[in-house]
């Protein structure tokens, strides 16, 4: 924060109030982390944690215009915290997120199957996907498909070995979502087990 410091009008470097001083410093540098903030959300969606002592924390959360990304504050003094220790801090608000995130997917891919827009299992969903029908691809983090190319494009089968078969496919769920991601749709991962019930890997189409 020195530089905000040296940043300061000379008629606030004249303030005999100190804690007013410090408190334009600390209004100066939380809205240039909150414009930080923007520039990073533009390139990634993620989630946002504030490791802050309360008073400070409480500031930002007035001032900053990503509400809606803050997934929680996090009190306390981590200025001198390696990366490790503010890891464990973070690592039990971190799952909290992961599981309320987990389960509002699940939500998705229910209201979707409700509304005839959902495909599952990776045959149907290689074919959604090869129509540039995929909205939103949610699959578990261990699920690998080795298949070979039907007769059409948008039919594969599964295949368990790949010698002498000049249509084989070393993974189907890595094109499938390479093809989703072409098409402009979004992935999500979920925990093994999750999607038992839609065969591991489910697709939200477009119609």
């Amino acid at each position: 924060m020195g530089a905000y410091l040296n940043d300061l009008p000379e008629k606030v470097g004249n303030f005999s109030d100190s804690k007013k001083r410090k408190e334009i410093m600390l209004e100066k540098f939380l809205r240039h982390m909150d414009e930080s903030l923007a520039i990073i959300l533009k390139s990634y969606s993620l989630p946002v944690f504030i490791l802050a002592p309360e008073r400070v924390a409480g500031h930002f959360g007035r001032i900053t215009r990503h509400e809606e990304t803050i997934v929680n504050y996090v009190h306390g003094n981590f200025i001198d915290s390696s990366d490790k220790e503010i890891n464990t801090v973070i690592q039990p608000y971190l799952a909290d997120w992961l599981k309320t995130r987990q389960s509002e997917l699940l939500d998705r891919l229910n209201a979707a199957a409700d509304e005839k827009k959902l495909s599952f299992g990776i045959r149907d969903v290689w074919s959604a996907a090869s129509k540039k029908n995929g909205y939103l691809l949610v699959v578990e983090k261990g699920f690998v498909f080795p298949a070979r190319q039907g007769s059409r494009p948008y039919i594969i089968y599964q295949e368990n070995s790949h010698l002498d078969n000049p249509f084989y496919i070393k993974d189907a769920v890595d094109e499938v979502m390479e093809k989703v991601l072409q098409d402009g749709g979004d992935i999500e991962f979920v925990d093994n087990g999750m999607l038992k019930d839609y065969h591991h890997i489910a697709l939200v189409r477009h119609y």
